[in-house]
């Protein structure tokens, strides 16, 4: 049996919610920025837990593994939530649990959907490495605050950026009083971007992204380290998350000055 937690409900489930990754989203969810419904087991204090961004993220926390817990559960995601997923464009899905738990029951729970284990990597910002990030940017470039302000102009990809900010928040206005992000531009043209994604009042992640005509320029660091001269500036913890395969992505973190914490493994899935 399982059954849906009410919001003001949410932070019941931290003794659940263990490991950095698995802290800083239910700490997002809490603050009601990132985007959640969740499902727990039926005792009186939950001993088991499901959470779902209505995006592409799937949490399992706590004794997840409990028959009674994962039959329903299962359920769940087959009927309603993958279905769901693929409704808004969502294929892809990436399930995430508890460091150091098994991986054996999680296909399980997402059954037929085609899964396997990957590799993601958990970065802490430790400090800013180029504190002279603003002298680098090369000439046509400029650097905005992406901000209500911002939004009320005309830009090439602001759709996309947009979307992006939309797989971390819960809408654009929570994200305006509540978020940060920033990018460079040539003219009306987006060429990279850096967003905050799994906020909360103490800490935050960034999500970044370059156009495909703009890299190589080295863009993705300097927008990084904007977002990371921001976040010591505001005195948040910043992380960063990525998949071990994504080589670039890994070499930004370092160039800017974030320090490894952890790699671990989640399923990555896909839905039909």
């Amino acid at each position: 049996m399982i059954q849906e937690l009410s919001p003001s409900h949410y932070p019941r489930l931290r003794p659940l919610f263990q490991g950095e990754l698995l802290r800083l989203v239910l700490e997002a969810v809490i603050a009601g920025n990132s985007p959640a419904r969740v499902w727990v087991d039926g005792s009186a204090e939950p001993t088991a837990a499901l959470l779902w961004d209505g995006r592409r993220c799937f949490y399992l926390a706590g004794d997840y593994g409990m028959d009674d817990f994962q039959r329903p559960a299962a359920h769940l995601i087959a009927r309603q939530l993958l279905p769901a997923n693929l409704d808004r464009g969502y294929r892809s899905f990436k399930a995430y649990f508890t460091p150091g738990d098994s991986l054996d029951s999680l296909p399980r729970f997402f059954a037929p959907a085609f899964t396997e284990q990957r590799l993601r990597v958990l970065y802490h910002l430790e400090r800013l490495a180029l504190p002279g990030w603003r002298a680098r940017i090369p000439a046509g470039y400029e650097l905005h605050a992406i901000d209500r302000g911002f939004f009320l102009l005309e830009w090439r990809s602001l759709e996309r950026v947009q979307r992006e900010i939309l797989l971390g928040w819960r809408d654009l206005e929570t994200y305006f009083a509540r978020g940060y992000g920033c990018c460079l531009a040539r003219g009306r043209e987006i060429a990279c971007w850096c967003t905050a994604e799994y906020s909360s009042p103490a800490a935050t992640a960034a999500s970044i992204e370059t156009l495909p005509d703009h890299q190589g320029l080295g863009l993705a660091t300097l927008a990084a380290s904007a977002f990371a001269s921001h976040c010591l500036d505001a005195g948040l913890e910043c992380y960063w998350e990525a998949w071990q395969s994504n080589l670039p992505s890994l070499a930004i973190a370092e160039k800017t000055g974030f320090h490894r914490l952890a790699v671990y493994p989640v399923l990555y899935g896909e839905a039909s």
